[in-house]
């Protein structure tokens, strides 16, 4: 028996009443058939919202606990200090508002370098690197020794000594892996603050890496070496070049996920090695900061496109 027409007519007003499910998908491909009025292009508006700022402090800490256990705890506490980059931690507060992430390392640098490769040291850890990016033959690898470009200290690499080291080191690469994580539906990028010693930098005032392009795209290095040219206007801000980055950004910077990582380094002539000094320079990195991530998503190729959105939305 046939469908009476006043229900085929009922069914077909219910069917018309419902939620259209979202068939952009298919728009493209219906669109000459039975899309008479295709609706106009327009642009993304990209916002704050959509880049995530992560920011690192690897080299400020200045926990020595560990010493003893990690073969250097005959060091003096002057010797431990000269591997850090002083007191940069005390911006912490300061950079809250504007970070999305902060990753700080708070046991010395000379107790471990947390932007060295593991397997960078005296009993052969786990490489990730083919040994490319490795520094332990001149007293820079994962458990430094150098003070200075003629002093060595004496420290004993045993066995012990290199598993704290390793778990150290890890702990700091896996909270920086975590915050990139949480933010995986966003541009990503990660900033990596450190200082110079003066006789690096030279006549610099910045450094900024990015790998020579390995560990963010050009446009992002454009995008903070202006940002920081504008608050430090008398200074001159260099691109890898004395420091390019190493271990870190060569394991977090993934430009072709748009997850960006640089190495910030300031001079120490500049910025100081004392925390009055350091904080100093609070408002300015904090508008450095507020620059990019105001920039950052408008300069963007992803958000910097043109879309065609779906009928009715």
């Amino acid at each position: 028996t046939s469908t009476p027409r006043f229900l085929l007519h009922e069914a077909s007003r219910i069917h018309a009443c419902r939620p259209r499910r979202n068939i952009s998908h298919l728009h493209t491909k219906l669109s000459g058939a039975c899309m008479t009025n295709p609706p106009t292009a327009t642009k993304t508006q990209p916002s704050q919202d959509q880049m995530a700022m992560i920011i690192g402090i690897p080299h400020s800490g200045r926990n020595i606990d560990d010493a003893a256990l990690m073969g250097c705890g005959h060091w003096t506490r002057a010797e431990h200090a000269q591997f850090a980059d002083p007191y940069l931690d005390v911006l912490t507060e300061s950079l809250k508002p504007m970070a999305d992430g902060l990753v700080v390392q708070h046991t010395s640098r000379s107790l471990v370098d947390t932007n060295r490769c593991p397997g960078d040291q005296a009993n052969d850890g786990p490489c990730h690197c083919d040994g490319e990016l490795h520094k332990n033959a001149i007293g820079l690898g994962l458990m430094p020794k150098r003070v200075s470009t003629t002093r060595l200290l004496e420290r004993h690499e045993h066995e012990m000594a290199s598993r704290r080291a390793l778990f150290l080191h890890s702990q700091y690469h896996e909270k920086m892996a975590y915050e990139v994580q949480k933010h995986t539906n966003k541009q990503i990028l990660i900033l990596e603050l450190h200082s110079m010693p003066g006789r690096s930098g030279r006549e610099l005032g910045w450094c900024v890496g990015n790998r020579f392009g390995a560990s963010s795209a050009p446009w992002m290095l454009e995008l903070v070496m202006g940002a920081i040219a504008k608050q430090y206007p008398r200074e001159h801000v260099a691109a890898n070049s004395p420091f390019a980055g190493l271990y870190s950004a060569w394991l977090h910077g993934k430009p072709e996920q748009d997850v960006h990582f640089l190495q910030l380094e300031a001079n120490r002539q500049l910025i100081g090695t004392t925390p009055e000094d350091v904080q100093r320079h609070q408002e300015k990195i904090a508008n450095i900061l507020a620059h990019i991530k105001k920039e950052g998503p408008r300069r963007s190729p992803k958000f910097n496109r043109e879309e065609t959105p779906s009928k009715g939305h």
